[in-house]
């Protein structure tokens, strides 16, 4: 049930919330106007993000889907390497450290050995390392906000 101070919240950001809409839609028609362009790859795409920075149980539900399709897909995590101290793109293997890829890639690549995590702060970039290391038709490619991940089917 809603208290008073929720309210009260509530009417207060409303304003910002209808701001939010119109800027939204306003970006929205650029791209329909072509005049912002988006990146499309020749494999589907699942990505897990939000607007929230952290603590939105981006990475569970990233491990869910790793557990639910580890069997019948490679998966690749593409991520921007929160808090890691390196820079440019990275292919996670056995030796990276959390230092180097971040702490949620390097969680994963230890809780799930086969998978390929990748760091970049562009995913674009991860993408094409993927493309150009891997055959074109055995991926599908799935970015998750903080982080980005990747399929590849195992028969391909």
């Amino acid at each position: 049930m809603p208290t008073e101070n929720d309210i009260k919240i509530h009417s207060l950001l409303s304003p910002f919330s209808f701001l939010y809409g119109i800027g939204v839609r306003f970006r929205n028609q650029l791209f329909d106007w072509r005049l912002l362009s988006s990146e499309s790859y020749p494999i589907p795409i699942i990505c897990i993000g939000n607007l929230a920075v952290g603590g939105t149980g981006k990475t569970p539900h990233t491990e869910y889907i790793i557990r639910l399709l580890k069997d019948d897909y490679r998966i690749a995590v593409l991520s921007r390497g929160y808090k890691r101290k390196s820079s440019g793109f990275i292919l996670a293997n056995e030796q990276s450290i959390s230092h180097e890829i971040g702490d949620e890639p390097y969680q994963m690549k230890h809780k799930f050995p086969d998978i390929l995590p990748t760091v970049a702060k562009v995913s674009v970039s991860c993408w094409l390392f993927l493309k150009n290391s891997v055959r074109k038709s055995s991926f599908l490619t799935m970015p998750i906000s903080t982080v980005t991940s990747s399929l590849h089917s195992p028969s391909s």
